[in-house]
């Protein structure tokens, strides 16, 4: 195992499952400080329970709300008072209501645009004010911002019309603000996800193995990726290997 995260800070959103519990994994493999922040208080308590002892002094947990800012300044403060600095930030929290268009109910389009587009734009206003401190002093960070969408914001899925408004949204954010961010010296990109195999698929596809296949074969690949294989993606994305790649929106699968 490659240890290319050795001594660095990275915050996690939505660390508690799928996408987001995946990567945490792999940054605590590769050496990584990890802040685990989630609102699901009982599955990051079971989350932390299960992180092997080795790993233990380098994972802090953080339940945060990412729709509020308040939480999300304390949260990428936390992480820089606990570790002593912050590399890297991946927004990986995220909701998905299923309903037909003209039955989508308001609060559902409220809650997913709130936690999906708006907790991804307050995590990485949160995670600049954080890092161009540092950098202007000289601080040795990676600096990578790596936010999630979904490839569905290429295509049409009118059976989660918020979610994909939400996908959009980040996607244009990511290249909106990579020139400003560049010249601070952080990176912003995002990973446009494919269908990948968590409770969230089996709520977009309805449960129903007639949309899951038909969800699969609009990809290149036409199958449903592991949560590890898209944490490598996002990994590549936040390491020094990258250190040129900045504003693309990366999409797994192929449309």
């Amino acid at each position: 195992m490659s240890m290319r995260f050795a001594n660095r800070t990275i915050i996690v959103t939505g660390a508690a499952s799928g996408i987001g519990l995946a990567c945490t994994g792999l940054f605590l493999e590769e050496g990584a400080n990890v802040v685990l922040a989630d609102i699901d208080e009982e599955a990051l308590a079971e989350v932390i329970a299960a992180i092997p002892p080795a790993f233990a002094k380098r994972a802090a947990p953080v339940v945060c709300d990412v729709g509020n800012a308040r939480q999300v300044d304390a949260l990428h403060g936390y992480a820089q008072e606990h570790f002593g600095s912050l590399d890297c930030v991946v927004c990986a929290a995220a909701l998905l209501r299923r309903s037909h268009f003209p039955d989508i109910p308001e609060d559902d389009f409220d809650a997913v645009i709130r936690t999906n587009l708006k907790g991804t734009f307050l995590c990485v206003q949160a995670a600049a004010r954080v890092m161009i401190p540092l950098l202007e002093r000289g601080r040795d960070i990676l600096g990578s911002i790596v936010t999630i969408s979904d490839d569905g914001a290429f295509g049409a899925m009118p059976h989660v019309v918020p979610h994909i408004m939400a996908a959009g949204g980040i996607d244009r954010m990511t290249v909106t603000l990579a020139k400003g961010l560049a010249g601070t010296g952080i990176r912003i990109n995002t990973l446009a996800v494919g269908p990948v195999d968590t409770p969230m698929l089996r709520v977009a596809t309805g449960g129903g193995k007639t949309a899951l296949n038909a969800g699969l074969a609009r990809t290149a690949q036409a199958r449903a990726f592991d949560a590890d294989e898209i944490a490598k993606a996002v990994a590549f994305l936040c390491c020094a290997d990258a250190s040129a790649i900045t504003g693309q929106v990366v999409g797994t699968g192929g449309i």
